[in-house]
């Protein structure tokens, strides 16, 4: 199983490609039961308005997140030993 930004530029069958694709998986169910627990904790209140079009983007904006993490992952850059100097 091969996710399409996975594949770029090729798609590996470690064990660090299927825990990779395991955690791409989970992004979307895992964003949406975190806004169910927001709204669980708040239901009623007006300071913690959750639209429709706040939820898709913020859902959108985790997907980005994971695909540039996966392609700098792909190009060898380690993400935690990164500096910006």
């Amino acid at each position: 199983m091969c996710i399409a930004y996975v594949s770029i530029p090729r798609c590996t069958t470690g064990v660090n490609a299927r825990t990779a694709r395991v955690l791409v998986l989970l992004v979307v169910p895992g964003q949406l039961l975190f806004i169910l627990l927001i709204y669980s904790i708040e239901p009623h209140s007006k300071s913690v308005e959750i639209t429709p079009l706040f939820a898709v983007l913020y859902i959108a904006a985790a997907i980005v997140q994971v695909i540039v993490l996966r392609l700098l992952g792909l190009r060898k850059l380690v993400i935690n030993n990164t500096t910006g100097g």
